[in-house]
């Protein structure tokens, strides 16, 4: 990838893109558009909107653009290393063209009314990881890479997801989830306002599965917790077999395809992840001494700490440091970290399946 020659064509005017090539990332001053209405309004005026610096980007759904603007092909090849640093400095490019994860709730609530929606969100799971086993967009954590703040972000803070079916009108409305409300504080934010019979405490995904059979699920909503690399990367002895873990996700996956497919109803199947994980073994990373705080991770640390090698995110109090460095040195049982700033950490899969 040529970035001057890249840079040398966009400077010459508007250009029509795939917004899922990450390698978009590495590119600045970017405006992207996404909605044809308003780039309709301004393409023959630009720069009366915008600065004249601004490079102009457009989503590839625009068909009927494409006879007047023209289409550029950057390669899809991406040096995974590399994207990690980049992220740091052109976050905001990132967070222009992909999806972000607090925005996620708009392309669910485009599902028409008459169709089931399940929500699949995955504890731990990078793009760099799925796109291997599914067919996957990559969208971006727009804040802290920590499963609490990542899954809240997802479900919506204020005004969650199962809030939102509920004032649509949709009645059957159920949760899925490994810890009851008194188990696991983070329950109840995740899953209000469902109430307590329609909230299921599972131990394995079978139990998931033949409750749904029981239920009508026709035009409702399901909201499923699911483990993934999280907690292997935390705390485990002897190597991980990711592999095997993944392809697990991808057959509980199509245990519930199978299941709408017996029920006869129409649905719309979303998995996500909350975070990314930066595995050990294939980075390495650098134990920064400018943060001896109690309260942190490997990869953050608690409070609005600004430094060369941090990112403060808007309306969250933790800092996020820059790839490869951590707070402090890796465990002997500790295969992965996150809560940082890179491609690993912050970009995670977006599955979905219409049946």
């Amino acid at each position: 990838m040529d970035i001057d020659k890249i840079n040398y064509k966009l400077k010459c005017g508007p250009h029509i893109i795939d917004r899922t090539n990450l390698n978009w990332i590495y590119f600045n001053n970017i405006k992207f558009f996404n909605q044809s209405e308003n780039f309709d309004r301004m393409i023959d005026n630009l720069h009366k909107f915008l600065p004249i610096d601004k490079r102009i980007l457009i989503n590839n759904n625009f068909s009927k653009l494409s006879r007047r603007i023209p289409f550029i092909d950057i390669g899809r090849e991406i040096n995974r290393v590399e994207l990690n640093k980049v992220i740091f400095q052109n976050y905001d490019t990132a967070k222009e063209i992909l999806v972000n994860q607090s925005r996620l709730y708009e392309k669910i609530l485009e599902v028409p009314e008459y169709e089931a929606i399940f929500l699949i969100v995955v504890d731990g799971l990078s793009y760099e990881r799925a796109k291997k086993y599914f067919d996957c967009e990559p969208i971006l954590v727009d804040g802290i890479s920590k499963t609490e703040n990542g899954m809240k972000r997802i479900v919506g803070k204020d005004y969650t997801l199962a809030a939102r079916m509920l004032d649509q009108g949709r009645e059957n409305v159920y949760g899925y989830s490994y810890w009851s409300r008194n188990e696991n504080e983070l329950t109840e934010p995740i899953f209000a306002p469902i109430p307590e019979e329609d909230l299921f405490v599972y131990k394995e995904f079978s139990e998931v599965v033949s409750d749904l059979k029981k239920k009508d699920i026709n035009q409702g909503y399901v909201q499923i917790i699911l483990n993934g690399l999280d907690s292997i990367s935390h705390r485990h002895r002897d190597k991980p077999y990711l592999d095997h873990i993944l392809k697990d996700l991808k057959e509980k996956l199509r245990m519930i395809e199978n299941l709408c497919k017996n029920k006869k109803i129409n649905s719309t199947i979303f998995m996500t992840s909350d975070h990314g994980i930066l595995w050990t073994k294939n980075n390495e990373l650098k134990v920064s001494d400018d943060f001896n705080l109690k309260d942190k991770g490997k990869r953050y640390t608690s409070g609005k700490i600004h430094r060369r090698i941090t990112k403060v995110f808007d309306n969250e109090n933790f800092t996020a440091l820059k790839y490869p460095y951590i707070t402090e040195k890796i465990r002997r049982n500790e295969w992965g970290v996150h809560g940082g700033l890179s491609y690993e950490e912050n970009v995670v899969p977006l599955i979905k399946r219409v049946v």
